[in-house]
């Protein structure tokens, strides 16, 4: 048997094209989205220098997997297309890298899924239900795609009823809606269980290719949603009076959970608030200090240019020294 037939009966059952040309394409694709991720985790890094350290770790533990990911799925590639080239006897073998990129991929989508989890768990109390039930989807069916649902499901509910969300600008609303909630990954979770349903055997690389894609949009959605969090977290504060008791039981518990959901970069239904009570309540009268007033703002105008001396600059300086100390003293009057 000849090179040639020994090709055309590896070729009847795998088609190259469908398989290993669709894996080197999914490699290109995925190594570019490998790039996209390293430029926003130094992003990350230059724009959070204090960062908590559960995100830090999470985000260090992305990068390695994903570098591993990257590295594994080079590898495949050489294998099969470089070092047995024109050994089709080999196409039929599993080489080690390719059974450890699902393997990786598996913890780079539930790496990436503990973060989400944490964003919903903090929209309120009933959406701690919703993370209960990822983690059970986790636990027992061990699909990515199903704990996708849940939570992308919960984030745009939440989203959906956000009147601030509503007047974004359109790109805004793209990274928002469509990135930032993980409905991106969703799509590719979709496309991926429908190729692997209906391709052939010999066509699965197409589902692999679509794999290796869905694995760096996890990192990729997550850096874009740390990096986006002073875009779209900077709500206003609104401080309100109450009664003493409601300042020493919630008010620090609020304030704490403000600086989560902004760090976390939770959607919200409503501006959070932070109940604050009256000074006089707050603190006896004995312990009251007087705050004296600060010094009056002077608004000057330039109007005219003019060349002057030392002297002349000097006596300027002193005049509005003098006129401020006058001011002082209206006001005390």
């Amino acid at each position: 048997m000849t090179l040639s037939d020994a090709t055309g009966l590896v070729s009847a059952s795998i088609n190259l094209d469908g398989a290993f040309g669709a894996i080197l394409v999914g490699t290109f694709l995925g190594l570019i989205l490998y790039g996209t991720a390293l430029h926003q985790s130094y992003r990350y890094w230059r724009m959070n220098p204090t960062e908590s350290c559960a995100i830090r770790l999470i985000v260090i533990t992305l990068i390695v997997l994903e570098t591993i990911h990257a590295i594994m799925t080079m590898h495949t590639c050489y294998y099969y297309l470089v070092t047995h080239y024109a050994q089709p006897q080999i196409l039929d073998q599993i080489v080690w890298s390719l059974d450890l990129l699902f393997f990786i991929a598996s913890l780079i989508a539930f790496t990436s899924q503990l973060f989400f989890a944490k964003r919903v768990s903090l929209i309120g109390t009933p959406y701690l239900l919703v993370t209960a039930v990822v983690w059970l989807v986790e636990v027992t069916l061990a699909s990515a795609t199903g704990a996708d649902v849940v939570l992308t499901s919960a984030l745009l509910s939440v989203l959906y009823r956000d009147p601030t969300s509503r007047c974004e600008s359109w790109y805004k609303k793209v990274v928002v809606y469509f990135i930032n909630t993980g409905l991106l990954i969703l799509l590719f979770d979709l496309v991926g269980l429908i190729l692997a349903a209906t391709l052939p055997s010999g066509s699965l690389g197409v589902w692999m290719a679509v794999n290796i894609i869905t694995s760096r949009l996890y990192t990729n959605t997550l850096l874009s949603v740390l990096n986006t969090r002073q875009i779209f977290m900077n709500r206003t504060v609104d401080v309100f009076h109450t009664s003493t008791i409601g300042l020493s039981q919630n008010v620090f518990a609020r304030a704490d959970r403000m600086a989560a959901v902004e760090r976390w970069n939770v959607p919200q239904t409503a501006p959070l608030t932070v109940a604050a009570a009256p000074f006089s309540a707050a603190f006896p009268r004995s312990a009251q200090v007087p705050v004296q007033p600060g010094p009056t703002a002077i608004d000057i105008k330039v109007t005219k240019d003019i060349e002057a001396d030392e002297s002349d600059v000097t006596s300027v300086g002193s005049t509005l020294v003098l006129a401020d100390r006058w001011t002082r003293r209206a006001n005390r009057r």
